[in-house]
């Protein structure tokens, strides 16, 4: 037995609260999202490094649902590297740049995203992949930051920043 917020003065109450959203898999289908957060890391086997971005969809019924993706830029296999980096430069090209050094560059930039379902296995359930990237339509082609503000990037607020090298 384990008393329940043993530091407030009430007892806790399920008709205060609304259920928690279905985390069913999306439908197939194109979605408009955005990079949230990114991060770039040792792979679990320590033989590279993953870039792990963290995708948010910004409009209709699946608004907010998060998505991630895993691109092994650093890996031993070469083929692998090499799909990374062109699914990489397709989301550069759906956000309008020709290149990044670091991933908070790709940090909210509207594009569309292809969601594809992924089948349960191995013990894990049902899920949604991306299976490619689009620039959003009716958006400008440009590379360079459009406004002041974000041309100033010392008044934005810091996510958190992966720095990403290809030499």
């Amino acid at each position: 037995m384990a008393k329940l917020f043993q530091n407030r003065e009430k007892a806790f109450k399920a008709s205060d609260h609304e259920d928690m959203n279905s985390f069913d898999p999306i439908p197939d289908g194109w979605e408009d999202a955005e990079i949230i957060e990114s991060d770039y890391k040792e792979n679990s086997k320590k033989t590279g490094h993953n870039a792990t971005l963290k995708f948010s969809i910004l409009s209709g019924k699946h608004k907010g649902r998060l998505l991630f993706v895993n691109l092994s830029l650093d890996n031993p296999k070469q083929e692998t590297v090499q799909m990374a980096e062109k699914e990489l430069a397709t989301i550069c090209r759906a956000v309008g740049l020709a290149g990044v050094e670091d991933t908070e560059d790709l940090h909210n930039k509207p594009m569309q995203i292809k969601i594809a379902k992924k089948p349960a296995a191995n013990g894990y359930p049902a899920g949604n992949k991306i299976a490619t990237y689009k620039r959003l339509e009716g958006l400008a082609k440009a590379s360079k930051p459009s406004s002041p503000s974000e041309q100033n990037s010392e008044d934005a607020p810091k996510k958190k920043k992966a720095k990403v090298s290809f030499d």
